[in-house]
């Protein structure tokens, strides 16, 4: 398995995946998420392959896309509470439901965090909905723990 930089020519097989995670979403929390399109546009995607704090990757095999995953660095300098560090925060990971299951995701995920303490990150942060248990599991196995939770009260 091969984790890299994603390209340009990337951009549209990683905004078809986005179109695939929407709807899990708007299955599991139809009163937040629409059921159409997806979060960005492969032109979105291109764009921000040129942004100095988004990067964005590839998995592949055999010259095969198998997923991707978008993250964001985030400096936190001279706040008045939180101490200075620099964060990794992964906005998206997506494996084709396919070739889930056979370690895409394990190794992505241990590139991620490679590639983030290779940058200085203190920390690797990410946000997972309650719907989705099975990604919650993944990434409990990945080391992850609950750093906090944002509770609701539907009205």
């Amino acid at each position: 398995m091969l984790y890299r930089k994603a390209q340009k020519s990337d951009s549209v097989f990683i905004a078809e995946c986005l179109k695939d995670i929407l709807s899990l979403h708007a299955k599991g929390r139809k009163d937040i998420f629409k059921n159409c399109g997806g979060k960005y546009t492969a032109l979105d995607i291109e764009k921000m392959l040129d942004e100095r704090d988004i990067h964005i990757f590839v998995a592949e095999e055999s010259g095969e896309n198998l997923g991707y995953a978008i993250c964001y660095y985030k400096e936190i300098k001279n706040d008045p509470v939180l101490k200075d560090r620099a964060i990794f925060y992964l906005d998206d990971l997506y494996v084709l439901p396919a070739t889930r299951g056979m370690g895409a995701g394990n190794g992505f995920m241990e590139y991620l965090f490679a590639y983030a303490k290779n940058l200085g990150c203190t920390s690797f942060e990410l946000n997972v909905w309650e719907f989705d248990g099975s990604a919650t599991g993944f990434y409990k196995k990945c080391g992850m723990t609950t750093q906090k939770q944002i509770m609701e009260k539907k009205l």
